[in-house]
């Protein structure tokens, strides 16, 4: 018991400062860059977000679809020859190829239509303006949000 009691102050003595000193040894620097590099702290849109949401979704379900591939494939080689464990395996397979596959669609439909929606609101320049715009100008972020060519 007075073991535990030494070992409990040693243990305080010993994590106490770090706790007091945890924004030095750690710094705000390296949360505001780390902040910076997560997107966070920006200014974001409800494109941008609804984005991000179904981006994430959609992420997880790619996931999950791996991992019905894999315990498809898993199910296939320890059937030991059993037809209807191998049948249970291919069916498994084949709908967990399906699923990435309408994952995919929908997530190349996603970036499509947040992008147009993005363009045609003016909160993002074409890939023609962009180059248009940075052979002869750059590119300013207006307060609203959106994106001008402005003379250099």
């Amino acid at each position: 018991m007075k073991f535990q009691k030494y070992k409990l102050v040693l243990l305080l003595l010993l994590f106490i400062p770090l706790a007091v000193l945890a924004e030095t040894i750690i710094g705000q620097a390296g949360l505001q860059e780390a902040a910076t590099t997560a997107g966070f702290g920006s200014k974001t849109n409800v494109y941008q977000v609804a984005a991000r949401l179904i981006n994430g979704f959609l992420t997880i379900l790619g996931i999950v679809s791996t991992y019905f591939i894999l315990t498809a494939g898993f199910m296939w080689m320890t059937s030991g020859g059993n037809a209807e464990k191998v049948l249970a395996a291919k069916t498994t397979l084949k709908n967990a190829f399906l699923g990435l596959l309408l994952i995919l669609i929908s997530y190349s439909l996603t970036l499509y239509i947040t992008n147009a929606l993005m363009v045609s609101t003016g909160l993002r320049l074409t890939p023609g303006e962009r180059l248009e715009c940075e052979a002869y100008e750059r590119i300013v972020e207006a307060p609203d949000g959106s994106f001008n060519c402005q003379n250099r």
